[in-house]
């Protein structure tokens, strides 16, 4: 790593907008490495900040860190494989639908109790349950 391309762990949560403790964190998890300088201050790569985006990404994306670890590690191969990443893309969509069918369900349970709620007798046999 060249001295130019050294970041430390300050500018590096800076630059991406994440804690320290986020940071340290990833590097436990191995998503983020880091170098020791002499002083054990940690050095990571200029190119870390956008390695952070790609993760901060796909978390959002609703990959859980072990994929996301997965998905790095491919990239790091050099095994850019469209299907290998596909699959797990598939599943990822899958898992998105289902849980947006499970929210639009409960939406629709609280839009009904509401309306029960805006009734002259504001007896609601649908809370009775409750």
């Amino acid at each position: 790593m060249s001295a130019e391309a050294q970041i430390f762990i300050g500018a590096l949560a800076s630059k991406s907008g994440l804690s320290r403790d986020t940071l340290r964190f990833y590097e436990k998890e191995g998503i983020l490495r880091s170098h020791r300088l002499p002083n054990n201050y940690r050095v990571y790569d200029g190119s870390d900040v956008e390695r952070l985006r790609f993760v901060e990404s796909a978390r959002a994306s609703g990959f859980s860190l072990r994929e996301v670890r997965g998905i790095l590690n491919l990239i790091g191969s050099g095994r850019r494989s469209c299907g290998d990443y596909e699959e797990l893309a598939q599943k990822k969509l899958a898992d998105l639908d289902s849980k947006i069918a499970a929210l639009q369900e409960c939406r629709e349970i609280l839009n009904n109790s509401l309306a029960c709620c805006k009734r002259d007798d504001a007896q609601c046999d649908s809370l009775s349950g409750v």
